[in-house]
């Protein structure tokens, strides 16, 4: 973040002000050292051998030395070595740089990102991508996205408005931008694409606003051939801007990653005190609320995020990576991320629940006060939080029910409740009897005759990247507590 002009040999900073001191300094110096090598015949080395330096200093003018007009009778001062070669002034430890906070410069974005108008055309363009080793097609209109780019060096904003035309980026003259293909196939992903600046260097996207095209159908009364008036609807095309900050290596550094594990630990939290405050009473125990089941651990449901929303191809090649990376997503977007993100199967939101699950739990938990808006429940972390504790709940009744008290104990609970939430709660009881029937080494891989003893393929990577998650992942301790005793 220097930008200084004057710097030391030592490539330390100093100001302008700084700059002009240190000149006058090593002239003063000069000019004794100078006087020193004359000494013996000026008459300017006094009997104890130190130099005699004037009162009055050299003057400065554009940076150079004018001797006085007149000779002035000069006092004697001690110098040491020390003195003459570093100035006082300088000899202190440097102030170090202030970091640029990346989230920070995030909510900065995305102030000046609410203001900008993006064009959509009409006319689609058709690509294809190859993901995970299938070929999926696509088609888009022309759009116009907005880009908040970030120097991390000067720690400031600028702002480039690129095109989307098909799988073509085109960016404005004196930008070199490309879209980053990822290691599971995929690069055009919407709002959470990845991008690369080559050119100016140095910059990253640390936000984008994305012009999401959708449809709606709108009511409008119009009169039949009879005369009558009725109410018929008109599909139109709807223009939502999404704001989000995508994956890049740039933000891919420890704050970012501790970001988004700290900000799914509070999410937790929360979910489990608004449920306690709401007295919501649990399935497991009827004597019981479900914030006091100790088995349902806060733990449980923020581990399910990063797991829902890894890639299993990326997750396979390098765990670590994978882990991170959708950490740091998740701190750079906190309360906004996977918000408008469906999958597939039609599920939504940050714990991608389908809508006859989040249903489900609505009728059975009333007092937990769930949005009736399936849409709106799923895009709110909180609430989708809240849903996910109850699931558990839930899913671990059922396995009492089946297996006994002792389930609760059991230290692979988390798995039986993370494989029930991917891929429902019957057919992990199903796999569970087989396993223990047969006396299986690793229930996951338990297997019987029938479709529902075993577990499917995208249930057994959900657990793969569960085991990841909890042994070499852990959650961060909980603080200590202070046991000390204040000083009296």
């Amino acid at each position: 973040m220097t930008n200084q002009s004057d710097v030391l040999s030592s490539g330390q900073p100093v100001s302008n002000s700084r700059g002009v001191t240190m000149r006058r300094f090593v002239l003063i110096v000069a000019v004794a050292l100078a006087s020193l090598t004359a000494g013996a015949c000026a008459g300017l080395v006094g009997k104890a051998g130190k130099i005699q330096i004037a009162a009055q200093p050299v003057e400065i003018v554009n940076d150079v030395a004018q001797s006085p007009s007149e000779p002035v009778s000069l006092p004697v001062r001690s110098l040491s070595l020390a003195q003459l070669l570093i100035p006082p002034a300088l000899a202190s430890e440097p102030t170090p740089e202030p970091k640029c906070d990346r989230f920070e410069q995030i909510d900065n974005a995305e102030e000046l990102l609410k203001s900008v108008e993006l064009t959509v055309g009409t006319k689609e363009y058709r690509y294809a991508e190859k993901r995970a080793g299938t070929v999926a097609t696509f088609k888009d209109p022309e759009k116009q996205i907005a880009l908040e780019l970030l120097d991390p060096e000067l720690c400031t904003l600028s702002q480039v408005i690129i095109t989307k035309r098909g799988d073509k980026l085109i960016a404005p003259p004196g930008y070199e931008i490309e879209v980053v293909t990822r290691i599971n196939g995929i690069r055009w992903n919407n709002w959470a694409t990845e991008y690369r600046v080559k050119s100016p260097a140095g910059l990253t996207v640390i936000a984008n606003t994305y012009p999401l095209v959708g449809q709606e159908k709108v009511a409008r009364i119009v009169t039949n051939k009879t005369g009558k008036r009725v109410t018929v609807y008109d599909t139109v095309r709807t223009i939502t801007p999404v704001f989000y900050t995508p994956y890049s290596k740039e933000l891919h550094v420890p704050e970012m990653v501790a970001g988004g594990r700290e900000y799914l630990t509070g999410l937790a939290k929360r979910a489990h005190e608004e449920l306690r405050r709401l007295q919501v009473p649990s399935q497991t125990t009827g004597n019981m609320l479900v914030a006091d089941v100790s088995a349902l651990k806060p733990e449980f449901t923020e581990r399910l995020v990063p797991n829902e929303l890894m890639d299993l191809t990326e997750f396979i090649l390098d765990p670590t990576w994978t882990t991170e990376r959708m950490h740091v997503v998740i701190g750079a977007n906190r309360d906004r991320v996977a918000s408008y993100t469906c999958s597939k199967a039609k599920a939504c939101g940050l714990m991608q629940f389908t809508s006859g699950t989040y249903a489900l739990m609505a009728k059975l938990y009333p007092e937990a006060e769930l949005n009736k808006d399936f849409v709106d429940g799923a895009r709110d972390p909180l609430n989708a939080m809240k849903a996910a504790v109850l699931l558990h709940d839930h899913n671990l009744a059922v396995l009492v029910n089946a297996f006994g008290d002792g389930i609760v104990a059991d230290p692979k609970l988390e798995e039986y409740l993370a494989a029930a939430y991917n891929t429902g709660v019957g057919r992990v009881k199903s796999v569970l009897a087989v396993a223990l029937r047969t006396k299986a080494a690793d229930w996951a891989k338990a297997s019987g005759k029938k479709k529902t003893e075993h577990l499917l393929g995208e249930t057994k990577g959900y657990i793969t990247k569960l085991r990841f998650l909890r042994d070499q992942w852990p959650l961060p301790p909980l603080a200590k507590a202070d046991t000390t005793t204040p000083d009296q």
